[in-house]
């Protein structure tokens, strides 16, 4: 982050760069950075977006109703100088107008059924907090060393992670929750029981559900980054580590299956090296795998889902029947979703929460919500999947991996507060992969205007 060159500056002056600049044109020409060089690189907006999604809610200051946590700070400071840098930046990409869609869609919703007032704080809310991430992300995450040293700092932060979630899940002593109490006098009461014989770590959230979250989805960058950075056997080592246990310490089955669906597109994609269509040839698997559980099973594939994706019989039994009936509401309510109103749940459920965010955006401002902002996150991962040659290429395939290990978590978690401005921010720090040159490209212009026309 600081402003003297370093080694990737240097390589990237010395060796030939892509026609839009966005870094070493090819392999051999790139010097391999560390850790730190390339964490060197992340935009200062980034940095301290990133830093505030990790300082805990309680450290919010209230205006009235209004509360302005840290990232909701960084968010409005930053705002005006990201529109600046975004109107600069790279042409737009078809996510961005749907994300924005959904986000007004959203606001429609909340005045048609809860008034100006609701819709400008809660759904004013929701454009600082997603459609700001975003912005941040398309504004600043706009070429292979800015994202490079994004997927550092992102790094950085589960190294520090994991010490204080083992040390929590271990001793049932939530550090950032006894450091509120001392500063703040903000009491804590952890209501959560205990699973395997371990507490559930916290960290810096307000659930260790999203603890999990936001640590399982570094797998596919961390993933990447071990053959983009220069490091050492056992700094490798120690990064998938510290990836590994912030996610296991939250003893939460949604980040479980979101690490173990990367580690598996990680593995396939090893297999299948030189394997020709091989995502589509693993599309094709999961249709049959889906089938083959329709017909063998006498419940519906996504029961059967919500079943094996949990700790317990009773968490198993809640999503169910959130699914159930949410999926009811939406049906009651295709167009409009039900707004902030409660959702028909069974009379015996005490929570208002809906564990799956996909769910819930279907369910408060209907099908469009939902699909407009489903739609965006498919656009950005289908155009970023042609095939990009060198760290690039590498950096993509681990951004993909990360995207859809979030986007299967969110069918049992529900993404709030910082996790939620994250989603948005992962999401839009790809898009920029969209503009490269893929490989193919570079095969029709070496062949010329006859194979260009074919």
């Amino acid at each position: 982050m600081s402003s003297r060159p370093d080694r990737l500056v240097t390589a990237q002056r010395r060796a030939p760069v892509t026609p839009s600049g966005m870094g070493p044109a090819g392999p051999g020409e790139f010097v391999q950075p560390t850790l730190r060089e390339a964490a060197r690189g992340c935009p200062y907006w980034i940095v301290l977006l990133i830093i505030s999604l990790m300082m805990p809610t309680e450290f919010s200051i209230s205006l009235g109703s209004l509360r302005l946590s840290p990232y909701r700070i960084v968010l409005i400071l930053g705002l005006f100088p990201a529109i600046r840098a975004f109107a600069k930046a790279r042409g737009n990409v078809p996510a961005d107008y749907l994300i924005l869609l959904h986000l007004v869609w959203a606001f429609i919703v909340l005045f048609y059924y809860h008034g100006v007032g609701v819709a400008l704080e809660t759904g004013g809310v929701r454009f600082l907090e997603f459609g700001g991430a975003y912005l941040f992300a398309r504004a600043y995450l706009t070429d292979f060393r800015s994202f490079l040293g994004f997927s550092a700092v992102l790094i950085y932060c589960m190294c520090l992670l994991a010490p204080i979630a083992i040390f929590e899940s271990v001793t049932g002593i939530f550090i950032f929750k006894e450091i509120n109490r001392a500063l703040l006098g903000v009491p804590f009461y952890n209501t959560i029981e205990p699973r395997l014989g371990f507490a559930r770590a916290w960290g810096p959230f307000d659930h260790p559900i999203l603890l999990g979250t936001f640590a399982s989805s570094a797998v596919g960058i961390g993933w990447a980054l071990k053959s983009v950075l220069k490091t050492s056997t056992f700094g490798r080592r120690l990064q998938t580590g510290a990836v590994l246990a912030a996610t296991a310490t939250s003893l939460s089955a949604g980040p479980f299956a979101s690490l173990v669906i990367q580690a598996v597109l990680i593995v396939w994609r090893r297999i299948t090296d030189s394997m020709a269509h091989r995502w589509r040839l693993f599309t094709l698997l999961l249709v049959l795998m889906y089938i083959g559980i329709d017909l063998l099973s006498n419940r519906t594939p996504i029961r059967v889902f919500l079943t094996y994706l949990t700790f317990s019989e009773v968490s198993a039994y809640n999503r169910l029947n959130i699914f159930e009936y949410g999926s009811r509401d939406v049906t009651n309510n295709p167009m409009m979703g039900i707004g902030l109103n409660p959702w028909s749940k069974p009379e015996w459920m005490h929570s208002d929460s809906m564990d799956n965010f996909w769910l819930f955006q279907a369910v408060s401002f209907g099908f469009p919500g939902f699909l407009l902002l489903a739609i965006a996150a498919i656009s950005l991962l289908r155009r970023s999947m042609a095939s990009v040659d060198g760290p690039q290429g590498k950096l993509r395939l681990g951004w993909i991996f990360s995207v859809v290990g979030l986007i299967l978590a969110g069918t049992t978690v529900h993404f709030w507060n910082s996790l939620f401005c994250y989603f948005a921010l992962l999401l839009g720090a790809g898009a920029w992969f969209s503009h490269l040159e893929t490989t193919a490209d570079k095969t029709v212009a070496k062949r010329g205007p006859a194979t260009r026309r074919s």
